[in-house]
């Protein structure tokens, strides 16, 4: 019962913000480019790994002309 319920309040809560999901992805596509979500694997009930969808927020660091710097690592 209570997985039954929760899959109905994430649907319906998805549904009313599709329209701000929207609005974040045309804004993230305009001013960071591609890709808009990306997946990341993270530890779950019990230390199972499961990957979740996240707008992208971060773009990479740049120089003081605007040219992209080298990834560090």
């Amino acid at each position: 019962m209570k997985r039954c319920l929760d899959i109905i309040v994430s649907l319906a809560g998805l549904c009313l913000l599709s329209p701000v999901i929207l609005v974040l992805a045309i804004l993230v596509r305009w001013r960071l480019g591609r890709p808009v979500f990306f997946r990341q694997s993270r530890a779950g009930r019990y230390g199972r790994p499961f990957r979740g969808l996240k707008i992208r927020s971060m773009s990479a660091p740049r120089a003081g002309q605007g040219d992209r710097l080298p990834a560090s690592g």
